[in-house]
């Protein structure tokens, strides 16, 4: 018996009884109902009733099943007992088979399925899908790990996802991440793997991926730092560990930038010069350049310190030595914790030369007329922070990643300034960073105490100053010298 595309109950002829064949007999029906499947739903319990059957009869199935995800695709035929006893099931092109679902993500209790995704973010080719599920991240590992020691769940959350400054936590988010993926696909946890397993991690790091040593160090960092918070510190020390990352300094060892990337001398004397000066007359873009350049050599602090700076209680000095600058009490610098917090306010001294030429580069001048220039804008638009934008399409406060872009400009500015359109050719990859290794490199030069510099940059060891950010200033004296007084790293540094 086969059933049509188009039939219902009441086409379906009644069927008799019979020894081994099927044969169409108008009586009376006897017993229960038959659902059979049609176009739509898939399912048997969405069949339709028709005719009812009479004694022992074979009935016709489809092989296939209905049920999405199911493992009988490849069944032959097999004696399926129903309650209408035992049925023969017949070939499948005997039974119409159901339709695929038009634009859906899943039928009945199927799962959804995405090819797998490599390390580099294309999909694999050839290789079976697998269920799309949403990875831990690294917060809500902590905030479990938290929460199973008996902690509420505000302060779970408080202490996964506040524990360090922003920033900080962004890049341990993604290297855990990174961590977690090669896990998966070597299918392992990445909170409970052996420390040989993050040894083959740190090595495809170093091998695939062509990380510097430094990078791989915050990796393992980051891996040690979650694992300790889950109550698991055998990676802090281990000896293995060291001595393979041991190796990869030795093949690989970082490259000293001593000699700096552009020239100072050519900045500055640009600087006190057209179209940079007189500073009240001159563009707000070029005043916003020169004062946020000068400003990061004088403090020698990261762009998120300067960004932290605040209007309220910042001011010039009654004696106009030294401009008072107060940072945002919510503010937590990258070094701070909690037995040693930066302090709220520190001074940024003015030049003394009473020369208008050598006063063309104080950083106090410049930053005075700035905040007397940007007032309006500041009323209108509420700002608080110290830096704001005066541009039209936005008008207020800014991001430090705003801040550094200022610095950076100020570098290929000044050389067209200064009509040095050959080495401006060669003026790649300009940071704001640079400036701050300048800042503290100078002042080393103009003997200012090490503690000092130490002081005004924020670094708890000098072996960060002397790794990363000491450069080569010899080239520069000549040039610098006749600039006369500079302020650096927070001290009047002379000639």
């Amino acid at each position: 018996m086969v059933i049509g595309k188009k039939h219902r109950s009441s086409d379906v002829p009644h069927v008799g009884k019979a020894t081994h064949r099927p044969v169409c007999y108008q009586g009376n029906l006897q017993i229960a109902n038959l659902r059979a499947s049609r176009h739509g739903p898939t399912s048997i319990c969405h069949g339709r009733t028709i005719s009812r059957l009479e004694g022992n009869v074979s009935v016709h199935v489809s092989p296939t099943s209905t049920v999405a995800q199911s493992d009988t695709t490849n069944t032959t035929d097999a004696n399926v007992p129903t309650q209408f006893g035992d049925a023969l099931l017949a070939a499948a092109s005997m039974v119409p088979t159901r339709r695929k679902p038009r634009n859906r993500a899943a039928v009945g209790n199927s799962v959804r399925t995405v090819p797998p995704v490599t390390d580099s973010g294309q999909r694999q080719k050839g290789v079976p899908s697998k269920p799309a599920s949403s990875q831990v991240t690294r917060v809500e590992h902590i905030e479990k790990s938290v929460r199973r020691k008996g902690f509420s769940k505000a302060v779970a959350s408080r202490i996964s996802t506040r524990s360090k400054c922003s920033s900080t936590s962004t890049v341990y988010n993604q290297r855990w991440a990174l961590f977690s993926s090669w896990c998966k696909e070597h299918k392992r946890d990445p909170k409970s793997c052996s420390i040989a397993r993050v040894a083959d991690f740190l090595l495809y790091l170093f091998q695939k991926r062509g990380l510097s040593t430094g990078s791989i160090l915050g990796y393992k960092a980051v891996i040690a730092s979650t694992w300790n918070s889950l109550g698991n510190d055998s990676l802090t020390h281990n000896s293995s560990i060291k001595s393979l990352l041991r190796s990869f300094q030795l093949e690989r060892p970082k490259p000293l930038n001593l000699v700096p990337k552009w020239d100072l001398s050519i900045v500055l004397d640009a600087l006190r010069k057209a179209p940079f000066e007189p500073l009240q007359s001159a563009t707000i873009g070029n005043v916003t350049a020169k004062v946020f350049f000068l400003l990061a050599l004088a403090t020698g602090k990261r762009r998120s310190e300067l960004h932290a700076l605040v209007y309220e209680g910042s001011g010039l000095k009654v004696d106009k030595s030294a401009f008072i600058l107060r940072v945002d009490l919510a503010f937590l610098s990258k070094t701070d914790r909690l037995k040693h917090v930066s302090s709220s306010t520190f001074e940024l001294p003015a030049l003394p030369s009473p020369e208008k030429e050598e006063r063309m580069l104080c950083p106090v001048r410049a930053l005075s007329i700035y905040l007397d220039r940007t007032e309006e804008f500041r009323k209108h638009s509420g700002a608080k922070k110290l830096l704001v934008s005066c541009f039209p399409k936005h008008v207020g406060d800014i991001s430090a990643q705003t801040v550094s872009r200022h610095i950076r400009d100020a570098v290929p500015l000044a050389y067209m300034a200064a009509s040095k359109d050959l080495e401006l050719r060669h003026l790649h990859n300009v940071k704001a960073h640079d400036l701050r290794a300048l800042s503290a490199s100078l002042a080393l030069k103009r003997s200012v105490a090490l503690e000092d510099i130490l002081a005004a940059a924020n670094w708890k060891t000098q072996s960060t100053f002397s790794s990363h950010y000491l450069r080569d200033l010899s080239y520069l004296s000549a040039d610098l010298y006749r600039l006369g007084p500079l302020v650096a790293a927070g001290k009047v540094v002379q000639s």
